[in-house]
C-alpha cells in the first residue's frame, strides 16, 4: 500500500498543474493529495477489527506492544481535507497534523476498558508480529523533504526534490495500469518495485 501511495503522490506532483517538469500554466484542473495516518472509524481501520475480538470475547491480536500509529477522526479528517484542497496552486501535497502518535497495544486496552472489561484477565490480548515490510512507527515526512506552514495551524504544505522525466513516469504508470487490466499481479508488483527503486534514484532519500 505505501507503494501505490508513493506513486499516486508522483502523479499528482507530476501532473501538468503540478510544480515539476512539464507543468501547463494554463487553465486545468488543479490535483492535489493529503498525507495523514489512520482514520478511526474508516474502512481498514483497525478500531472495529479490535470491537469486533472483544465483542466474540478475544483475544484482540496485535501487532507487537510497541508499535505506534497516527490516529484521527473521521470528521478531522474530512474538514482538514477539504481546507487543504482551498489551499492548492496544483500538484501539492499536504501534510495533516496528526498529534502525538499513539501506541496500538494502549489502543486496544483503552478500547476494552470502555466496554468495563479487563485487558489480559477478561479479554487476553496476543502479539502476532508485524508483517513483512511493515514499520513499527509511520514516518510521515522524508528524509529529504520540508514542511511549510500555511494560514491553518494544523496544514503544511510538504515541498521535496522532483528530477523525473515526465514522459519516463508516465510511460511507466501506463505499463503498471496494463499489467493490472492484464490482471498479472506477479509482474506488476515487481514492475512496481523496479519503478519506485529507478524513480528514488533521482529522488534524495
Amino acid at each position: 500500500m505505501g507503494a501505490t501511495k508513493r506513486i499516486g503522490e508522483l502523479m499528482i506532483r507530476m501532473s501538468p498543474s503540478g510544480q515539476g517538469p512539464g507543468r501547463d500554466p494554463g487553465p486545468r484542473t488543479r490535483f492535489t493529495a493529503v498525507r495523514f495516518g489512520n482514520v478511526l472509524g474508516s474502512r481498514g481501520s483497525v478500531v472495529p477489527t479490535f470491537e469486533a475480538q472483544i465483542e466474540r470475547g478475544g483475544p484482540v491480536t496485535v501487532t507487537h506492544p510497541e508499535m505506534t500509529r497516527y490516529f484521527m477522526s473521521l470528521t478531522e479528517a474530512v474538514r482538514l481535507t477539504l481546507q487543504a484542497a482551498v489551499f492548492t496552486q496544483g500538484g501539492d501535497i499536504f501534510l495533516l497534523d496528526m498529534g502525538e502518535p499513539l501506541r496500538i497495544d494502549e489502543l486496544a486496552r483503552r478500547l476494552i476498558r470502555l466496554r468495563g472489561l479487563r485487558p489480559e484477565v477478561d479479554i487476553p490480548i496476543r502479539y502476532i508480529g508485524p508483517r513483512p515490510g511493515e514499520k513499527f512507527h509511520e514516518e510521515l515526512v522524508g528524509a529529504d523533504e520540508r514542511l511549510e506552514p500555511t494560514s491553518h495551524p494544523r496544514i503544511f504544505r510538504v515541498h521535496g526534490p522532483l528530477n523525473l522525466d515526465p514522459s519516463a513516469f508516465w510511460e511507466g504508470v501506463e505499463e503498471l495500469i496494463a499489467l493490472a487490466e492484464a490482471s498479472r499481479r506477479e509482474a506488476l508488483t515487481a514492475r512496481l518495485w523496479a519503478l519506485l527503486r529507478q524513480w528514488s534514484s533521482v529522488l534524495p532519500g
